[in-house]
């Protein structure tokens, strides 16, 4: 039933359509506003006999075949003929949630002298309720996805006897918590009481526990979608990392908690555009590794833009006690390249290869200072470098660190100036040999560490820099977007505005012609005269009289629309 305007307490109120049942024999005759005179009235909406249709005179065709299965807590309702605009039409089956103790008696028609009438299908009751307790609940190893809740499974109580519904998933609600259904003894009967979404304690007001370790990899053709912390039933719960199939041309956001006013709110993850590339990344850049005490330095790394590569510099993270910082990656999957996010993992997780795999011999890649000049260290560049390993000067070792599984820092002895450099690993047992290193036994040291700490200081100013360049940069191409978008998003008002001023100074300057006043002085004049006779009727309460003015005040206005509309097709300034 289609909704329709109210005029209530002076003003024009919008009601709402609804839906009703529809009835055999009978049509929708919609409600209508009429005029009546110089006022409107509302005709009411009615069913109505169908004067077409009325009630069949013939047994309705065979029910067609409907092999549909009803969903768990579901009852199908099987299709049937209906007799609509005298003849037969089918109407397909639906789907309806069962009710505890009732069961549903299907439609059918009925001959009736010498037609045939439709008596509607209704839920009745069932054989009462239970009067003994249900049966345990059966195991089900389920669990829900990320985002659903396991609704699980239950017994229900059908034709007399004890029946299982399997469980099933429902979506999550915001700030809501599903409460189960139950059975509960009334009386000296059973009763259900039905499963329903309930407030769950809000949004929480403190930040979410740090993320658990996850081991990320995922198959070919697919990503690897963290795992993260849920707010449920005023408590933090995890839920694990799942894979998603990619998308041609899209690349997968996560979600993240985000603090808004004194809550806590979550952004859903979601697929957005930028893609993958399909480019190998470009060599890293050489970065001053050196990081403050109880700090951790994580190599800057290049960043897929969408349309090319950024580089993103290096940054110190607090060391955590027991933990590692594996290094993140660039690795080629297919025809693109996908990210392996860094991740803090715990000491005694070992990502060495196995004893059978080919171990690299290291390498000196960079270093500092150049070979052959004064300094006191060296940086050994390469893979494979295990945690205990130990770096040796002419055979003996010498004071050294592991910064990761790809580099290690040796510090040169006192007055040393040509030395072979090996490295010995206790889990191989063995020394790898890395080559002769020349150093400068004579130099300032106070000099040299000062030109130390102003190439690290100038490193550090020059990171700052990066950093500002690149937030003023995105903050400057956020304002364009803002100024494009806005321009975009108010070009159909701005051209609606125009039309419209137009439309304004077209029927401005028609209303002001000659015969445009002429016109409208004669209409009123018209009008007042049949308003005043009308008022004249009123008073000698003449009907007949108060009839005919009526009707003269319509064929005047029919008149002067007519008048007008030959006005405005001719007038000089053409159509609006």
């Amino acid at each position: 039933i289609p909704g329709h305007w109210d005029w209530e307490d002076g003003k024009w109120e919008w009601e709402a359509g609804r839906t009703e049942p529809e009835r055999t024999g009978k049509k929708w005759r919609e409600a209508r506003w009429e005029k009546r005179g110089d006022i409107y009235a509302f005709v009411d909406g009615a069913w109505e006999d169908d004067a077409v249709a009325a009630y069949p005179r013939e047994a309705p065709p065979a029910p067609r075949a409907d092999n549909r299965r009803a969903r768990n807590g579901y009852v199908v309702i099987p299709g049937r003929w209906d007799w609509r605009g005298g003849r037969w039409e089918w109407i397909e089956g639906r789907e309806e949630a069962e009710r505890p103790g009732k069961r549903f008696r299907e439609g059918r028609w009925e001959k009736k002298g010498d037609q045939w009438a439709f008596t509607d299908g209704d839920w009745e009751e069932d054989r009462g309720y239970p009067r003994e307790a249900p049966p345990a609940p059966r195991a089900e190893r389920r669990r829900a996805r990320a985002g659903y809740v396991l609704v699980p499974g239950r017994w229900d109580w059908r034709g007399g006897t004890w029946e299982w519904i399997e469980g099933r998933e429902e979506a999550e609600r915001p700030g809501k918590r599903f409460r189960e259904g139950r059975w509960e003894k009334r009386g000296d009967q059973w009763a259900f009481t039905d499963e329903a979404w309930e407030d769950g304690g809000g949004y929480p007001r403190e930040a979410p526990p740090e993320p658990r370790y996850e081991p990320r990899r995922a198959r070919p053709g697919h990503i690897y979608v963290s795992g993260r912390w849920d707010w449920r039933n005023n408590g933090w719960e995890w839920i694990s990392g799942r894979e998603e199939a990619e998308r041609p041309g899209k690349r997968f956001r996560e979600g993240r908690w985000e603090k808004r006013g004194d809550q806590w709110s979550f952004v859903d993850g979601d697929w957005e555009d930028g893609g993958y590339p399909r480019e190998a990344p470009p060599e890293r850049r050489q970065e001053r590794r050196g990081a403050r005490a109880g700090f951790v330095f994580i190599s800057g790394r290049w960043e897929w833009a969408g349309s090319g590569w950024n580089w993103q510099p290096g940054h110190e993270e607090a060391a955590r006690p027991g933990l590692r910082f594996r290094e993140g990656r660039w690795e080629n999957r297919g025809d693109v390249w996908t990210y392996v996010d860094g991740a803090w993992i715990a000491e005694e997780i070992s990502e060495e290869p196995n004893r059978g795999q080919r171990v690299q011999r290291p390498i000196v890649g960079n270093y500092w200072p150049p070979k052959g000049k004064a300094g006191t260290r060296v940086l050994i560049s390469g893979r494979n470098f295990s945690s205990d390993a130990v770096v040796l000067w002419d055979g003996k070792p010498v004071r050294s660190r592991i910064l990761d599984s790809f580099e290690i820092e040796a510090f040169v002895p006192n007055n040393a100036t040509t030395g072979m450099i090996s490295l010995r690993d206790p889990a191989r047992r063995r020394e790898l040999e890395v080559g002769t290193f020349e150093v400068m036994a004579d130099f300032d040291f106070t000099a040299e560490q000062a030109k130390i700490d102003a190439a690290r200081k100038l490193a550090a100013e020059n990171a700052i820099k990066a950093r500002r360049f690149l937030a003023a940069r995105a903050a400057r191409e956020a304002a364009v977007r803002a100024r494009a978008d806005e321009w975009i998003s108010k070009r159909a008002q701005r051209r609606a505005d125009r039309i419209a001023a137009l439309r304004t100074r077209w029927a401005n300057e028609f209303l002001g012609s000659e015969d445009a006043q002429f016109e409208l002085t004669l209409h009123a004049q018209r009008s007042a005269d049949l308003h005043r006779a009308s008022e004249v009727a009123e008073i000698k309460n003449d009907v007949r009289l108060a009839v005919r003015i009526d009707v003269i005040r319509q064929r005047e206005d029919a008149r002067h629309d007519r008048r007008m509309e030959q006005l405005k097709a001719s007038f000089k300034g053409g159509t609006p």
